[in-house]
């Protein structure tokens, strides 16, 4: 967890999930805070980095910018694919 400045923030939660929040939090001898904190934490630091090469990738595509159909032959060459024939390639 980070030590930032910190701001309250009120979320609703299934009965489930509070139940199961609560059960694991004493289970580790933890609050029930914390786990959530740590769960929103770790969300952001998998999501956010995903997100940004989304954005990315759009932002390329909007530019025109695309891989040649000779890199992605090869590309798909790696996984053990064959590459598209021409006549795939044009529909």
């Amino acid at each position: 967890m980070s030590n930032a400045t910190s701001g309250a923030v009120s979320i609703r939660l299934s009965d489930e999930a509070k139940i199961s929040i609560d059960a694991l939090a004493e289970a580790m001898g933890r609050s029930s805070d914390d786990l959530m904190v740590e769960a929103i934490e770790r969300y952001i630091a998998e999501e956010a980095p995903q997100v940004a090469e989304i954005k990315a990738g759009i932002a390329e595509a909007d530019a025109g910018i695309f891989v040649s159909d000779e890199e992605m032959d090869a590309m798909w060459a790696e996984f053990g694919l064959e590459p598209e024939t021409a006549r795939e390639r044009a529909g």
